[in-house]
């Protein structure tokens, strides 16, 4: 059995938590981590060893949290968020817009 590829959308979603400025930090918790403000900065906490289903959850979570609107991000992380704008981005990347 082959071991899973890795989800190349997480990527894309870290590269979006660094656009906005989010500092992204790995250990051990109680839970599989999550968002927080602290000394007027934001971080995400994530559990080392969670499932990348998780991950790709909390990084969706923590973009949606702080407003998606703030910088540019790419298409797919748009379409990822579900964004009402999903449909004019389809078209900018299909070369349609």
């Amino acid at each position: 059995m082959k071991p899973p590829k890795p989800d190349p959308d997480i990527a894309l979603l870290f590269a979006a938590i660094d656009k906005m400025g989010i500092e992204v930090r790995r250990g051990v918790f109680d839970g599989d981590g999550g968002l927080v403000r602290m000394e007027g900065r934001y971080i995400l906490f994530l559990r080392t060893g969670i499932p990348p289903w998780r991950e790709r959850e909390l990084l969706l979570d923590a973009i949606k949290k702080l407003g998606p609107a703030a910088v540019h991000l790419p298409p797919r992380v748009r379409q990822l968020l579900g964004g009402d704008d999903w449909e004019d981005v389809k078209g900018e990347a299909d070369g349609q817009g």
